[in-house]
């Protein structure tokens, strides 16, 4: 479980976790459960941080979050409502004890692929924005797949009791 504002801070990925030559376009930042922020969350939400970074050369736009639950049911029905709101439709391979991807269109060349995963009482999501005019279901999914993998292993790590060193390349 993440248990605190600091751990669940080492979650998020910084500049040397995500692919060289990225920028931040939002800082990591974790809210607590009863911020203003947060009150649209499930109460059983004890944290929840965000980050989120640019690939300049292609305007693409990735935004990471996590959300530290009170208890592992309450992730699960967490995600489980995810799951029935946005209903999966992309493949992703099985990631954490619960996993999905859904994508959508985003004018006439932008293209939004999202991923759901939990681990244990924790809930990941990684939203990935890409305006590259050459996407590809393949382009997509698998530079999501990167993305989500690396965010679940800092999710794990920090679980365990070690500080997050997961690194996304593409």
């Amino acid at each position: 479980m993440l248990k605190n504002r600091d751990v669940v801070k080492s979650v998020l990925p910084g500049l040397d976790a995500v692919p060289g030559g990225w920028t931040q376009e939002s800082a990591p930042k974790v809210l607590e459960a009863g911020a203003a922020q947060c009150r649209t969350d499930p109460p059983s939400v004890s944290f929840r941080g965000e980050a989120e970074y640019k690939d300049p050369s292609t305007d693409n736009v990735a935004e990471f979050e996590v959300y530290a639950l009170s208890s592992v049911s309450a992730a699960r029905s967490a995600c489980q409502s995810t799951r029935k709101d946005t209903p999966p439709s992309m493949a992703l391979p099985a990631l954490g004890d619960e996993s999905h991807a859904f994508g959508r269109q985003d004018g006439s060349s932008g293209k939004t692929v999202i991923s759901v995963v939990r681990f244990g009482s924790v809930v990941v999501g990684v939203t990935y924005r890409i305006e590259a005019v050459d996407w590809t279901q393949a382009y997509g999914g698998d530079h999501l797949e990167i993305l989500t993998r690396m965010l679940v292993d800092r999710a794990r790590q920090a679980c365990e009791g070690r500080a997050p060193t997961a690194r996304a390349v593409l």
